[in-house]
């Protein structure tokens, strides 16, 4: 016996066999066919939006989903692929709220993954680094606070995590019935007021450098010091019985070495001549 041509089953896996060898525009046609057969059916309303998504024809597939989500507001899958084509068309928060919605009908780990690429997604879409992007998700938790984060004037932003926290505290504190001291805000607004303005810094930066450069000189002149002596030191384990300026070397021959005696003149110096 032979299947009826007309029944749903046989539609159905007729077209999830062309979808899956690809041909997802005829597995559209057939399950065209279908729903005017079985218009009831949301089965063949979201293999409908997933052929469309593979086909990229975003429009139909948005329809299909917002059509299972206003008559099937308890089909999960209407919303996942809503979430699906919307992170297609780069709109990432609306996706996000999408798969938030599935996640309060259905847990479901996989959708709490989505959720993280989409916020992560979000991120990087304000043109910064993957990296950074998913290290200032991991300490803040929200893609508000991530940007915020992100858009300090400071190159190492862990001293705002710092603050965050130490702030987290505070309110903490306030809550519980205890506050800081008088004293402390008195600091604060010390540290507040030693702000200085840009020429001072300026002036406090060229005598930084200048001293800077006192102490490179300095140095210099202390690894000359060091270096002359290692030098005299060579030359008295080389010849051991040379007084300070009162011999001179002079090379006559290559199998002697005569030492002559000298002043401080160079013109009276003393030669010798071999025998």
């Amino acid at each position: 016996m032979t299947a009826d041509v007309g029944n749903l089953e046989d539609l159905g896996s007729r077209a999830c066999i062309l979808a899956t060898f690809g041909r997802h525009r005829e597995a559209i046609e057939v399950i065209n066919t279908a729903l005017w057969r079985y218009p009831d059916d949301k089965r063949l309303y979201n293999n409908r939006c997933c052929s469309y998504i593979q086909t990229f024809d975003l429009e139909n597939a948005l329809a299909d989903a917002e059509y299972l989500i206003e008559n099937y507001p308890d089909f999960v899958k209407g919303y996942v692929r809503k979430g699906e084509v919307l992170t297609i068309m780069k709109r990432y928060s609306e996706a996000e709220k999408e798969y938030r919605t599935a996640l309060d009908l259905v847990e479901d780990e996989s959708l709490h993954v989505r959720c993280l690429q989409l916020q992560l997604l979000q991120i990087i879409s304000y043109g910064f680094d993957p990296y950074s992007a998913w290290k200032a998700l991991c300490e803040t938790g929200s893609v508000q606070q991530s940007l915020r984060l992100l858009k300090t004037p400071y190159r190492n932003y862990e001293h705002v995590v710092n603050a965050n926290f130490y702030g987290e505290t505070y309110f903490k504190q306030i809550e519980e019935g205890s506050t800081f001291s008088e004293e402390e805000e008195d600091d604060d607004k010390d540290d507040l007021g030693s702000i200085e303005s840009l020429p001072d810094l300026m002036k406090k930066l060229e005598i930084k450098m200048k001293e800077s450069v006192k102490v490179e000189e300095k140095a210099m002149k202390d690894r000359r010091q060091k270096e002359n002596v290692l030098a005299g030191k060579k030359i008295r384990k080389k010849f051991p019985n040379r007084q300070d300026k009162t011999k001179k070397i002079i090379r006559r021959n290559k199998k002697k070495m005569l030492f002559v005696k000298c002043d401080e003149k160079p013109d009276n110096i003393l030669t010798v001549r071999n025998k």
